[in-house]
């Protein structure tokens, strides 16, 4: 632990010493740490937020000869376990939000092959501040071919699968994993101030007409334009089951009558386009006013202006939720509570104000984006509100800094108190051997006299008494606010056949760990 610059690094393992690791960190040689040197430092430029990385595919190798089957063995080379990299997982901050990552560094091989993959995500525009946006991405047809390519199916099923792809053919005209190749990845489905709606884009115009063409004659549903509103709505209406069944080779005698009936579910399809973006709903009104808005948005706006992209997500999921900000705020302040407790500190709540004193706004922006690249899997939840966001706001700037003061007021002298604490904790630490070798006098003599005898002190102001055995341990050296005659003394107590450690000390009790405290 490093009090100058507050940071912390733990290390464990039979070959590891704090040398070796900070060599390593300071030069570092292999082209795959610096991979994940890099990549820490661009998620975390400060060095002040948490994060942990993991070297996996060292330890998979290490872990392969205790493998209880060669089955399972198998199945890790399968599904590519091995060659995973690194994980690394860690906290984020950026401008008005927080948030949460968990990085795999992977070759797109083994499981990965059956996550699809996006090198960019195209734009769409919204009406106004969405409400929430989901961000669905199909894989291309290379990619689903590959994934059917490493599936472990039998015979059986290759055979159901080219089956049902056949019977598609009959009645549509095309395959279904044809339309993977028409259309961009991403699809989305919008909730803002039109209302709902779906949107994908165009990729292959001429593969999406004449798919268009011959979906809508098998269904027996010509499409219909209109304006309305100023805005020209294409639309079609028609009941999928009801053309389905009459398509079937063994209609029944009364095929009549279940035909009427299944007519009767209907599916309404009105959409628009926007160069080769389709916005898509079940009734016409939500698309003329998206297009009618008076504050227009675009969605990579939207994000950026959230911290996060989603141009590698392969489901993404970001919203606005009522009274985030006020429950972030709460949060903070219990988790605050709960790190005084674990550091055995003091916590005063009331030396903050209540969320209704502060300027937070009503909602918060909640994004979640699991995104697949070439060489890495990651999972990223970004969230708002910080304490910080006001200060980006002029409105509320001076009264967020107001509270950044009252919290550094707590927190830099519970800081101060925790260092000075953790520095005498360090120095008790030595005492263990002196404890023990009082409490070995003990058991072979019968008495606590003449202990100090059979001890080797470690260092100036250490003492034993010859009397009681109690132990005087000097903490003029621990830090400067301290006095010269700053100790700390344990004294023995006979209970039944076991001694037991009185502390005492001439120092504040909040600079004492909690075991001299009570």
């Amino acid at each position: 632990y490093d009090s100058d610059t507050g940071r912390f690094l733990a290390v464990s393992g039979m070959t590891t010493s704090l040398d070796s690791v900070e060599n390593m960190l300071s030069q570092a040689s292999d082209a795959a740490l610096q991979k994940i040197l890099d990549f820490d430092k661009a998620q975390d430029p400060s060095g002040l937020n948490m994060r942990l990385w993991l070297a996996t595919q060292p330890l998979v190798e290490l872990g392969m000869p205790f493998m209880p089957s060669p089955q399972i063995k198998d199945a890790i080379q399968m599904w590519g376990i091995d060659q995973a990299e690194y994980l690394w997982m860690g906290t984020q901050s950026h401008a008005g939000g927080a948030g949460l990552k968990m990085h795999l560094m992977m070759p797109d091989l083994g499981w990965r092959t059956f996550v699809p993959r996006s090198d960019a995500a195209f734009d769409i525009t919204l009406a106004g501040e969405p409400k929430s946006v989901i961000q669905f991405t199909l894989p291309t047809q290379a990619q689903w071919d590959e994934a059917m390519k490493q599936l472990p199916l039998k015979a059986k099923d290759h055979e159901d699968m080219a089956k049902f792809s056949a019977e598609f053919k009959s009645i549509f005209g095309f395959e279904l994993n044809q339309m993977l190749d028409a259309y961009h990845q991403q699809i989305y489905f919008i909730n803002d101030e039109a209302g709902r709606y779906m949107a994908m884009k165009i990729k292959d115009r001429a593969a999406h007409q004449s798919m268009s063409e011959q979906f809508y004659q098998a269904l027996n549903a010509p499409e219909q334009v209109q304006s309305y509103e100023g805005v020209i709505i294409h639309h079609t209406h028609f009941s999928s089951m009801e053309s389905l069944f009459s398509k079937r080779k063994d209609l029944p005698k009364n095929s009549a009558q279940i035909s009427r009936f299944l007519n009767l579910f209907k599916q309404h399809q009105y959409w628009t386009l926007d160069g080769d973006v389709i916005y898509m709903s079940n009734i016409p009104q939500i698309l003329a006013d998206r297009e009618n808005s008076s504050q227009p948005q675009s969605l990579k706006s939207w994000l950026e202006h959230n911290g996060t992209d989603w141009n590698d997500a392969f489901l993404a999921y970001g919203t606005t939720v009522d009274d985030l900000p006020r429950n972030v705020y709460h949060g903070y302040l219990a988790m605050m509570q709960g790190l005084a407790d674990l550091a055995g500190s003091e916590f005063d709540p009331f030396a903050f104000p209540t969320a209704q004193k502060l300027p937070l706004p009503e909602s918060g922006r909640f994004n979640l984006a699991i995104k697949s690249s070439s060489d890495s899997f990651s999972i990223e939840i970004n969230y708002h509100y910080s304490m910080l966001e006001p200060l980006l706001n002029p409105d509320g700037a001076m009264v967020t800094i107001a509270v950044l003061g009252i919290m550094a007021a707590y927190a830099i002298p519970a800081y101060n108190d925790y260092t000075i604490r953790a520095k005498i904790g360090q120095k008790m630490a030595f005492s263990v051997a002196l404890k023990m070798a009082v409490s070995e006098h003990y058991v072979n003599q019968g008495h606590l006299k003449g202990a100090e005898q059979w001890v080797e002190l470690p260092g100036e102001g250490w003492a034993i008494d010859p009397e009681s055995g109690a132990i005087t341990i000097p903490l003029y050296d621990v830090d400067g606010r301290l006095g010269d005659d700053a100790h700390v003394t344990l004294t023995p107590e006979v209970m039944g056949q076991s001694l037991y450690w009185k502390c005492e000390s001439n120092v504040p009790s909040k600079w004492l760990p909690a075991s001299c405290r009570y």
